[in-house]
């Protein structure tokens, strides 16, 4: 699809239901071309469409107006066309381009403003398309807003006709697009394509223009794929506890050594876990949902609102100009207040009301939107696609990073005899009761674990397994280490900043073993009673203290700041930013 939508950031509600009006019209939209989208540097960030990413975009670098952009479903691989950068041009050849490997086709987006040169312009698309020629494996689509009239004879539409045939192109919109001009056009090298205009009034330019393209059926995106999880249903539940009510765990408490008692423990657990809960087959739709705000009014809506900018064009007149601007204006704010209700909505579901804010921050923020998978990386001097490659350069990147600090900054001191302290820490044993509390306080979380033992089921079968974890852990204390099954953990690259495809601008995520936060938790507790005991650490402190908040260190920092300007006091504040602080924590 292209339109030229004058300015995109102030319309992306309004052109969020024009894709779901257009949708239910039985015309889905894959890949949207943008012309004309007003976007300055660091726009592109705040432009997000439901369903689709921001895949390239061009902006001019110091005026305003101008500029395009390609929005690509999210379900598609995409690589951005980097030879188009030594073509664009401002206001003559404004471009950007991807390619879809997954489909083999290039997407190109070109606008140039009427004033230009069009001669100039002629040359550049001549260029480019003779250079694209050569890509003979891949189909090209050409999109934009090319300010050539195909529907009035002139020497430009007759020089313009001519490259596109000659370089085996067709055009496949031969319809006015503003007013009795057909000035945005989609060509293409690729046959049995079917074009069509459709009135949606988002700008001057009234209609949008969409082609079908067909495509083999084993290049198409996938609708439907199955996927294998454990049937955790009541019977499940209950034979599994069951099964571990008359196992005998004799051998647990009659081991000396934490690695012997906690291995046989874990093994059988896990056993029983495998064998209580089996896999089942389960069907994945990628079926995406509309936004949820868009009412059946809001539809109609924009349907009058359509209806009105049309009689105004018609009209000219200010009777039907007032009439167009005050509904329209009425709609940005029944459309304002439909996005805000739906928000409130999510927010009073959400269980945990600051992770619920900011994903809906998130959401609108086009720079951490995240991918839910890495389909490349830049390494070596080479772009890596393969994901065992992938995965094997983050790992030998994690614990290199560790290395490398380590030995840069730790420097081996040689032990010496320390000294009894009258105020040294004691860890006491643990008790049933305890261990009971820790897992039920445990937050119930979705995360898969190496050992895809779930939260929920440790809470279901805790009165059981309390006895012998405490055991278990009051081992650890005696003997000062820890089970080396739980130092296995799932690492994940979590996107931060900048490069995607450099795995520097990634943080680990670890995900633990669920027992292995019961140990944490057990130590927790008492190392936490013992630092507030001796006021060991500051008072300053907030992050992960009980009763503190990064909130609460905020409104102090304002505080101290206010009453300093009230006294005339000058007030220094100095912060520094950690890069990778808790890739190397340990």
């Amino acid at each position: 699809m292209h339109q030229n939508i004058a300015g995109i950031l102030n319309k992306q509600e309004i052109f969020q239901i024009t894709l779901d009006e257009l949708k239910t019209n039985g015309t889905s939209v894959e890949v949207i071309c943008l012309s004309e989208t007003f976007l300055k540097s660091n726009d592109e960030k705040n432009l997000h469409i439901q369903g689709y990413c921001l895949a390239d975009f061009y902006s001019r670098p110091n005026q305003r107006r101008g500029g395009v952009c390609i929005l690509c479903k999210d379900h598609y691989s995409f690589n951005k066309i980097s030879m188009l950068s030594e073509y664009a041009t401002e206001r003559t050849f404004e471009c950007c381009g991807i390619s879809i490997p997954q489909m083999k086709f290039f997407i190109i987006c070109i606008y140039r403003i009427p004033k230009s040169d069009p001669q100039l312009f002629l040359n550049k698309l001549e260029t480019l398309l003779d250079k694209l020629r050569y890509k003979k494996n891949y189909k090209i689509i050409i999109a934009g807003d090319f300010n050539i009239n195909i529907l009035k004879d002139s020497n430009i539409q007759t020089d313009y006709i001519r490259i596109i045939q000659n370089y085996g192109f067709t055009i496949h919109i031969n319809e006015p697009t503003r007013q009795h001009a057909c000035l945005d056009q989609i060509i293409s090298n690729v046959f049995n394509v079917i074009g069509h205009t459709h009135k949606v009034g988002l700008s001057d330019h009234e209609t949008c223009q969409t082609i079908h393209v067909p495509i083999l059926k084993e290049q198409k995106p996938k609708k439907m794929w199955f996927k294998f999880k454990r049937d955790h249903n009541e019977d499940n539940m209950n034979k599994f506890v069951q099964c571990l009510s008359d196992f005998s765990w004799m051998e647990v408490f009659e081991a000396t050594k934490l690695n012997d008692a906690f291995n046989f423990f874990y093994e059988n657990l896990i056993l029983f876990y495998k064998l209580c809960f089996p896999m089942c087959k389960i069907k994945i739709t990628s079926k995406s949902k509309n936004s949820e705000w868009i009412t059946k009014g809001l539809r109609k809506s924009c349907v009058t609102k359509r209806k009105l900018r049309f009689k105004y064009y018609k009209k000219k007149n200010q009777e039907s100009r007032t009439q167009y601007r005050k509904y329209a204006e009425s709609l940005k704010q029944c459309i304002y207040v439909a996005q805000k209700l739906n928000n409130k909505k999510y927010l009073t579901k959400a269980k945990n009301i600051n992770k619920a804010t900011w994903n809906l921050i998130n959401k609108q923020d086009q720079l951490y939107r995240r991918d839910k998978y890495i389909h490349r990386l830049y390494h070596d001097n080479k772009i890596i696609t393969n994901c065992n490659d992938i995965c094997n350069i983050f790992n030998d990147f994690y614990i290199n990073i560790v290395k490398k600090i380590h030995n840069d900054k730790i420097k081996p001191t040689k032990l010496t005899q320390i000294n009894y302290q009258k105020n040294s820490m004691f860890l006491s044993p643990t008790t049933c009761d305890e261990i009971y509390k820790i897992i039920i306080s445990l937050n119930n979380t979705e995360s898969v674990r190496y050992d895809e033992f779930p939260t929920k089921l440790l809470k279901t079968c805790a009165h059981i397994i309390s006895p012998i974890l405490s055991y278990l852990i009051n081992l650890s204390f005696i003997e000062g280490t820890f089970p080396d099954l739980l130092k296995i953990s799932v690492i994940k690259p979590i996107y931060k900043k900048y490069d995607k495809q450099l795995v520097d601008n990634y943080r680990p995520i670890s995900l633990i073993p669920i027992i292995a936060k019961v140990f944490e938790k057990a130590i927790y507790t008492r190392i936490v009673a013992f630092l507030d005991k001796f006021k060991i650490l500051k008072d300053d402190q907030h992050g992960f203290r009980k009763g503190k908040s990064i909130s609460l260190a905020a409104f102090k920092l304002i505080k101290t700041i206010t009453e300093n300007i009230d006294k005339n006091i000058d007030t220094v504040a100095v912060f520094f930013d950690m890069s990778k602080a808790f890739d190397c924590a340990g």
